[in-house]
């Protein structure tokens, strides 16, 4: 049951924006203890937002950010210094991956629908996010790291939003 129709559009937002925003900080900060329950929680409270077809979105673009979080690491251009699952990522980054989908055709829609501000956007902010990791101590990362997650993140996120706006708009309910 879907209640994205009965929930006021800018409350969405914000709500998912806020959610997201938690997980990221219990990722970072709190590694895979407070990790798991955060992005449960917020993929729970998704399943009230979601449009159909959403998850399918979702999916691709958590499993394609953890592909490119796995190639940096195997290249050593970022390490996870608590990571007990290597050759495999830390769980709490894995599921931040899917928290970060949530924010695609919510938090971040206006902006995600403009194919070129989105990838400026994802180029600038994502090292960015990164580095605030460092300094957590939940990763380290090499200055060759920094241009990866700004290659990485720029294309993924305009080969993702032209998608979705040009190719297959109705999948997430964008055609209007």
């Amino acid at each position: 049951m879907s209640l994205h129709a009965h929930i006021p559009r800018p409350l969405q937002r914000l709500l998912n924006f806020v959610a997201y925003q938690a997980t990221w900080f219990t990722g970072v900060y709190g590694g895979d203890k407070w990790t798991i329950p955060a992005v449960t929680c917020l993929l729970i409270i998704h399943l009230l937002i979601v449009r159909e077809g959403e998850w399918k979105l979702m999916g691709c673009f958590a499993i394609t950010g953890i592909c490119m979080d796995t190639i940096w690491m195997h290249l050593g251009l970022v390490h996870y210094p608590e990571n007990t699952m290597y050759p495999l990522l830390p769980i709490w980054l894995m599921l931040l991956w899917f928290a970060v989908s949530t924010t695609l055709t919510h938090a971040i829609n206006p902006i995600f629908r403009r194919p070129v501000l989105v990838t400026i956007l994802a180029v600038l902010i994502a090292p960015y996010s990164y580095s605030v990791g460092a300094k957590a101590g939940g990763i380290d990362i090499t200055e060759a790291g920094y241009y990866a997650v700004a290659a990485g993140w720029g294309t993924l996120m305009f080969i993702t939003s032209f998608t979705i706006k040009y190719i297959r708009p109705d999948m997430v309910g964008l055609e209007h």
